[in-house]
């Protein structure tokens, strides 16, 4: 079992992995052509699926977590820093936060996404084609289309002219 990469005869749309990116079960992991991987980023898709589309980078330090699916789409930039999850814990007041277990909703970045610096992207989202979320948002909620957003948490602060 291998990491699930559609190679082309042609070495130019092949992936770039920098030093040092991590993945947890690669073999549960599908990167598109001509995606680069920036050092120390870490994809974990443990049990879930990560597919990540053509032309996308990932900024240094950056976590993408799955427990059940992340999917980021063509054209989208990752800033460093960012943390993307599909993944909260349960926090029921009469039991151990530890011993209650997770909860999994996926996660969806569309086409020509912007993520800045630092930005957390959170279980159940849906970031829809061309918008761009502000470094060090939390995104909460999805971001409709074209919009930009910023702030914790992240609320629409303009729009992509």
């Amino acid at each position: 079992m291998g990491l699930n990469i559609k190679l082309s005869y042609n070495w130019r749309e092949w992936p770039v992995f920098y030093h040092n990116v991590r993945m947890m079960a690669p073999y549960r992991i599908f990167i598109g052509k001509r995606v680069v991987l920036y050092p120390y980023s870490y994809l974990k898709s443990v049990p879930g699926i990560i597919r990540i589309g053509d032309n996308t980078s990932i900024g240094e330090f950056t976590y993408i977590n799955s427990m059940e699916q992340v999917s980021i789409g063509n054209n989208v930039l990752i800033a460093p820093g960012c943390h993307l999850t599909d993944a909260n814990h349960l926090i029921a007041k009469d039991k151990l936060i530890r011993d209650q277990g997770r909860l999994a909703s996926p996660l969806y970045v569309e086409d020509d996404v912007w993520i800045g610096a630092g930005a957390k992207i959170l279980a159940g989202v849906t970031i829809h084609k061309g918008a761009v979320v502000a470094a060090g948002a939390v995104v909460t909620k999805d971001v409709s289309p074209f919009t930009i957003v910023a702030g914790v948490p992240a609320h629409p602060i303009g729009e992509r002219r």
